[in-house]
């Protein structure tokens, strides 16, 4: 069963996965990254974990996880502090640390969507029961809270830190 679930996963899901590997490998290494496209995944990625909310019904143990994934994310932004090391060059763009909790971050993200893709066909009343639901909420509250509050302190940092020249 296994093998028949990847043989028949479309072509683009591979091609999804590889993208978000090189992101998430291109983040373990210190660079330099202009402001706009330290926006741009997190936006993607928040416009699909909203589509998912709408999609589950907004009911109350969907909200409540979203909600509870969404404090954590602020608990974990809070304690890793993670724009803490991130400065403005003079050319405008933001020198960042490496990290691999981005690369992390993307498969776990990846891989709840997979899962939940593949139980939808498989036997969609189990992905549509309350706590795989509240599963997927939790995850999608969590990673999209913590990649899009992560861009924002990187983005204030980088506002607050003297250019540096490149």
């Amino acid at each position: 069963m296994p093998i028949d679930i990847l043989a028949h996963t479309p072509a683009w899901v591979w091609l999804i996965l590889a993208l978000l590997i090189y992101r998430g490998l291109k983040r373990t290494r210190t660079r330099e990254v202009s402001p706009n496209s330290l926006i741009l995944l997190p936006s993607i990625l928040t416009l699909l974990a909203l589509r998912r909310l709408l999609m589950a019904g907004l009911d109350a143990d969907v909200l409540a996880s979203t909600s509870a994934g969404i404090i954590a994310a602020f608990s974990a932004l809070l304690t890793l502090k993670p724009a803490r090391q991130t400065r403005r060059l003079a050319n405008g763009k933001l020198l960042l640390q490496g990290e691999w909790l981005s690369l992390g971050l993307l498969m776990v993200i990846f891989t709840v969507n997979y899962v939940d893709g593949v139980l939808t066909v498989i036997n969609p009343a189990a992905a549509a029961s309350g706590p795989m639901q509240a599963t997927w909420s939790f995850v999608n509250g969590l990673s999209i809270c913590f990649m899009v509050g992560r861009s924002i302190m990187h983005l204030r940092a980088g506002k607050n830190s003297p250019a540096m020249s490149a």
